[in-house]
């Protein structure tokens, strides 16, 4: 059965996300996610499947590496785009995984 989450996790999980990062700042938004990543990572752990510890894996190696990273965060700035354009991230996907392939 998975442990119940007290309050006070919830909160101290809410105070570590705050503030939201400026998307644009590639720092801030890789260190927000990396917070993000702990809280996912405390989660997974009292689960009993394994999928979601390999995705955290690939997580970890496209948010954590300098190369994949760059590629990662020129995807996340096309989403929050007004409009994205396909074509771009279509191009920004493939550069990714081949960037994490090459891992």
């Amino acid at each position: 059965m998975p442990r119940k989450i007290s309050l006070l996790t919830l909160l101290t999980w809410l105070r570590k996300l705050r503030p939201m990062p400026d998307w644009f700042d590639a720092v801030a938004t890789q260190d927000w996610l990396l917070k993000l990543l702990e809280i996912v990572d405390e989660l997974a752990a009292d689960t009993e499947t394994l999928l979601d510890d390999k995705l955290l894996v690939v997580a970890h190696r496209v948010i954590d590496n300098e190369e994949t990273w760059g590629k990662f965060h020129a995807l996340i700035l096309d989403l929050v785009q007004n409009e994205p354009s396909t074509v771009v991230t279509d191009a920004l996907i493939i550069a990714l995984a081949k960037a994490a392939c090459a891992e």
